[in-house]
């Protein structure tokens, strides 16, 4: 059951981390892209609408600028057959033009640039008549021309003698020609030309009322025509949108996969580091248990031995049975410092805990250390705080942590000397209590293991000292830090919680 809720964590957990940042992230750069796509082809065709209505523009205005000069010209020529051969002169320069006419203000076409087989009239068009009145020119409406059939505007421009119209000179746009230039110019674009009235005039693809995209337009400024264009939403370069997708997709994949194993080696060396504690406290737990139940009978027999031993040396006044009596006792005193060391491993709990100075239970354990620092030649500071520091404990206990810490202090600067500083100091709703010494430092690989029951690097040291330490500083609700340099010396900063006197 525990193995398959493993599994399914492990499921849940690459797809929150793996599955699902992949599918949005493919998603949201999916979407990115089609939309970044969309807007260019938006600006593109923006662009394409100022250009061909520019084109137009110019077109209209050029033809309009043409027939009114024409029409200057055409003042003083009083015969049809000159007015003839300059149409077909122009018309035969200029495909764009469907056909070039000279007609009376009646409306009689009297010259064609394509030769009329009858006679026509066109004086009932509005645009002729709008000329003939306003003598302005005119562009017409577009309208399927009479002579030719083909669907076209017509530009009207009359010819002035006096300030009176003596005849209107006509210049007929092909509107197929100009659809032709825009697809040759714009194939895959599609665009309309629509007129005033809304009569569509050019269109360059049939598509155009049934796409749903935003139409773009402008008005021209020599006609009032508009012009309109829709962007298309299909990508011209497709394997290149789905090849980008593939690789976007693929390195969020990888990225999340780095990110997955990662996430699985942090958990792995927390749940590795969390079984290294359990072990360390089954450890403990087993060496309390051992200490509880071997201890007191161990210290019976000995205290027993200890006594018969001092009437011995009493009775052998011998100096070598004395030497042998003394390094007997040296060596009983040594396995009962063994003993009870074993006894507060394993009984940590039971004290009986008061509100203490911290101050002054390191005041009653001075003279010890001083004594013990003289002895090796080692200068001793102690700074404790003006004010008190209480704490909840059992003095006894905090006595047997400054003692072991202190000792280890000393013994690092036996040799030369040293500086050993004891100091109290409050932090917010805390006391830190700081040993510092000048001794041979710890080294860095023996230093992750200083809390291991029974490791030590003393040729007689039991490897129980810091491990009671902490754990009597654990039951009171601090904490035990060490730092150390090798060669220059180590600073032991423990911290207790304040408690209210």
């Amino acid at each position: 059951m525990k193995i398959e809720s493993q599994v399914l964590k492990n499921i849940l957990v690459y797809l929150f981390i793996v599955i699902l940042p992949t599918t949005v992230g493919s998603i949201l750069f999916t979407n990115y892209h089609y939309q970044s796509f969309i807007k260019k082809q938006t600006t593109e065709t923006e662009e394409m609408v100022q250009f061909h209505s520019s084109y137009i523009d110019r077109f209209i205005g050029e033809t309009i600028a043409g027939t009114e000069t024409l029409g200057i010209v055409l003042e003083n020529k009083n015969s049809n057959e000159e007015i003839k051969n300059i149409l077909v002169s122009i018309h035969k320069k200029d495909e764009r033009f469907s056909g070039l006419y000279w007609a009376n203000p009646e409306g009689d076409i009297l010259v064609s640039s394509l030769g009329l087989d009858k006679k026509v009239n066109i004086g009932y068009r509005e645009y002729f008549k709008q000329a003939i009145q306003t003598k302005r020119t005119v562009i017409s409406p577009a309208h399927k021309g009479v002579v030719t059939g083909r669907f076209i505007v017509t530009i009207a421009t009359p010819v002035l003698s006096s300030n009176e119209v003596e005849g209107v000179l006509l210049f007929s746009l092909r509107l197929d020609y100009l659809e032709n230039v825009i697809k040759v110019l714009s194939p895959d674009e599609i665009l309309r030309v629509v007129d005033y009235t809304g009569q569509e005039l050019i269109n360059t693809n049939q598509d155009f009322h049934s796409l749903d995209t935003d139409i773009i337009r402008t008005e021209l400024d020599n006609v009032n025509w508009m012009i309109e264009a829709r962007p298309r939403k299909t990508l011209t370069h497709k394997k290149e949108f789905i090849l980008n997708s593939i690789i976007f997709s693929g390195i969020v994949l990888i990225l999340t996969h780095i990110l997955f194993l990662f996430g699985k080696y942090l958990l792995l060396k927390r749940q590795a580091s969390r079984e290294r504690e359990e072990n360390e406290l089954q450890k403990l737990e087993l060496v309390g248990t051992l200490a509880a139940s071997t201890a007191h009978e161990i210290k019976n027999p000995l205290t027993g031995v200890k006594g018969l031993i001092q009437l011995l040396s009493e009775k052998h006044k011998d100096p070598t049975d004395q030497f042998y009596f003394s390094v007997i006792q040296q060596e009983i005193t040594r396995i009962n410092d063994i003993v009870n060391e074993f006894l507060i491993l394993g009984k940590p709990t039971a004290d009986k805990r008061k509100s203490y100075d911290i101050n002054e239970i390191v005041k009653e354990v001075q003279p010890i250390i001083k004594s013990e620092t003289n002895l090796y030649n080692i200068e001793f500071d102690l700074q404790l705080t003006s004010l008190p520091l209480y704490i909840m404990c059992s003095n006894d206990n905090i006595k047997q942590v400054v003692l072991n810490v202190a000792k280890n202090a000393i013994e690092s600067m036996q040799k030369d000397g040293g500086h050993l500083t004891i100091s109290i100091q409050k932090e917010e709703n805390s006391c830190l209590l700081t040993i510092k010494d000048t001794g041979v430092g710890i080294p860095k690989k023996i230093l992750a293991k200083v809390y291991h029951p029974f490791f030590t690097n003393k040729d007689t040291g039991t490897g129980l000292g810091l491990v009671i330490c902490k754990r009597i500083v654990n039951m009171y609700n601090g904490t035990i830090e060490i730092d150390s340099i090798e060669g220059k010396g180590t600073t032991v900063q423990i911290r207790f919680p304040l408690h209210d006197e």
